[in-house]
């Protein structure tokens, strides 16, 4: 069941276009925390999100694992790239 009504309205209007993720989901694809995704977000290291419910942003899980693996992620306080896995 999606945690979100508004997820569940996103997947009944267009099946298959939008598969969201949060800060969680994304913390886990870069090895990194949720308040350092959190941090990311407010300095505007990512993309902005598709939709922002009560439970928190959500993006779309395509245009993130793109953005990782084309844009990449910076850690600035150790001034170098964060390494990560090309995603598919």
């Amino acid at each position: 069941p999606p945690l979100c009504r508004e997820e569940k309205m996103y997947k009944e209007e267009d099946p298959g276009s939008f598969n969201p993720i949060g800060v969680a989901e994304i913390a886990k694809m870069l090895n990194v925390t949720r308040q350092k995704v959190a941090s990311l977000k407010h300095h505007g290291k990512l993309p902005a999100p598709k939709k922002v419910l009560k439970c928190g942003p959500l993006w779309d899980a395509k245009e993130i694992s793109d953005f990782i693996n084309e844009v990449g992620i910076t850690d600035n306080r150790r001034k170098q790239w964060i390494e990560l896995p090309k995603f598919k």
